[in-house]
């Protein structure tokens, strides 16, 4: 038996299906269990070792590009699929699911999308409530396979062979700061971390700044060190792989709602996740973590830019990152000691 798992979006999304994924390889032991995501999204999956297969999907515009597509969706043909499993839930995931042409093709019917979607699929399940967390929605959709038994913990592997580079970069104990997020509006203003670097002198040996790789993340950097010019950055724009051998090997990780986040969970790195416009109860990230949350947002339907005079994000204070910081340091060395 031959399994194709679908699911493209951002970084994060990709992680979040992990267990979801799980439960395809528990229920399905036998079988190869193979995942199409986009091509940015590869080194997430590439090391974990119950996956037999992960293809990249090219998502840039061009006609180079299209060739690309027709010529990935003919070598997926000729795997001659039994089931595939679209967690996309959108136009692109339905195309792809009936072009690849498995016996059984199953897919979430929402209300958005071409009329003709659900017919794309020979197996269909309604869009689960959207006030369940993320994880729950995605493993929902195995339900009409009459799955039941699902496990919500995140799992990630990082290469090995890019530990040395990743210890050679982090201080002791390294409390990874990452500064940014895929939108503004997700971010805890600058002035902010500068704040809460200045009132955590016991940390500061410890603390390393990050971003992502755009210039617009990058400058987040940038203005870091007009202020604290002694601060570590991690300067260089590192690559997917490079990234996540840095989170494997932090000791904590304080970020915005953002892959870091759900990497760091799947790694089993403790880490504070910074919440504003998006919910902690839907997006929070499982495992050894906690979830912060700045007062009511004005954002929430719109989060790019945020859009009040004030940003949202801007009332989360730095005493209340501080305390969520050393419970979860605390409640780390717990259960070190526990397990030793």
């Amino acid at each position: 038996m031959k399994i194709l798992a679908i699911k493209f979006k951002y970084l994060g999304d990709v992680a979040i299906t992990i267990p979801a994924l799980r439960t395809l390889r528990q229920t399905y032991p036998s079988a190869q269990l193979h995942v199409l995501v986009s091509q940015e999204a590869i080194p997430i999956l590439e090391h974990i070792p119950w996956i037999d297969k992960v293809w990249g999907y090219p998502r840039k515009k061009g006609q180079g590009t299209k060739k690309e597509a027709f010529s990935l969706i003919r070598n997926l043909r000729k795997e001659k699929f039994n089931l595939s499993v679209d967690f996309v839930g959108n136009d692109r995931g339905a195309w792809i699911s009936l072009a690849v042409g498995a016996k059984i093709r199953l897919g979430q019917i929402s209300p958005k999308g071409f009329f003709g979607r659900k017919f794309c699929y020979s197996h269909r399940i309604k869009e689960a409530p959207h006030d369940l967390h993320e994880i729950d929605r995605t493993l929902h959709i195995l339900s009409r396979l009459g799955i039941t038994n699902f496990s919500t913990h995140p799992e990630l592997y990082a290469a090995p062979a890019l530990d040395p580079f990743a210890q050679s970069i982090l201080p002791q104990k390294a409390i990874l700061c990452h500064l940014s997020t895929s939108s503004p509006g997700k971010e805890w203003p600058i002035q902010k971390w500068i704040e809460f670097y200045n009132a955590s002198p016991e940390f500061q040996d410890q603390f390393i700044f990050s971003s992502g790789p755009s210039a617009r993340e990058r400058q987040l950097l940038s203005e870091i060190l007009k202020f604290i010019p002694n601060a570590r950055t991690i300067d260089d724009i590192l690559s997917l792989q490079q990234f996540m051998a840095i989170v494997k090997n932090a000791h904590a990780i304080i970020c915005g709602d953002t892959f870091i986040s759900h990497a760091a969970a799947g790694l089993n790195i403790p880490v504070v996740t910074l919440f504003g416009p998006t919910l902690a109860r839907l997006w929070g990230p499982k495992g050894n973590s906690i979830s912060v949350e700045a007062d009511w947002c004005h954002c929430r339907t719109d989060f790019y830019q945020c859009s009040h005079h004030t940003h949202c994000l801007s009332t989360l204070s730095v005493p209340k990152v501080k305390s969520a910081l050393l419970q979860l340091l605390e409640r780390t060395s717990n259960l070190e000691k526990t397990s030793a």
